[in-house]
């Protein structure tokens, strides 16, 4: 099973819809919840690389594990709040230390190799590597 195919069975488990948005353009990657509490998450697949859609959708499907919501009237820190908090889901989702270590000791230590091997952009390896890096360095 892909990594893509791992997030997409999770999303179906835990009843949260992932559809493709409308061709117009307006939306790209968001979730949403609704009145009665279905959440939904909307991400343009169509035309793009598994790596890229796997980060997006592992953002998404955190706001969702989270409960990280906001609304248009959030107070800035409140929205940026809530998207490191998806973030970071991602990042252990997606780019867990175990298999980060496990990939190093492996030979592989380029963003690069590491990406591929974990099926998501290389930016994202660079993101969750400072992720880790600051979460365990000792607190002064």
């Amino acid at each position: 099973m892909t990594r893509r195919e791992e997030l997409l069975a999770l999303a179906d488990q835990r009843g949260y819809k992932v559809l493709e948005p409308p061709e117009d353009g307006a939306l790209d990657s968001v979730t949403i919840i609704s009145p009665k509490g279905t959440r939904c998450i909307f991400q343009r697949q169509k035309g793009r690389r598994d790596p890229e859609i796997n980060e997006r959708l592992s953002h998404e499907l955190g706001h969702c594990e989270t409960d990280s919501f906001y609304t248009a009237i959030c107070a800035p820190a409140c929205i940026l709040r809530c998207e490191e908090i998806a973030n970071r889901w991602a990042y252990r989702k997606m780019v867990p230390l175990h298999d980060l270590m496990e990939a190093i000791r492996d030979g592989e230590t380029e963003p690069w190799q590491l990406a591929e091997r974990l099926e998501v952009p290389e930016p994202m390896i660079l993101r969750a590597v400072t992720y880790y890096m600051e979460a365990l360095s000792p607190k002064s």
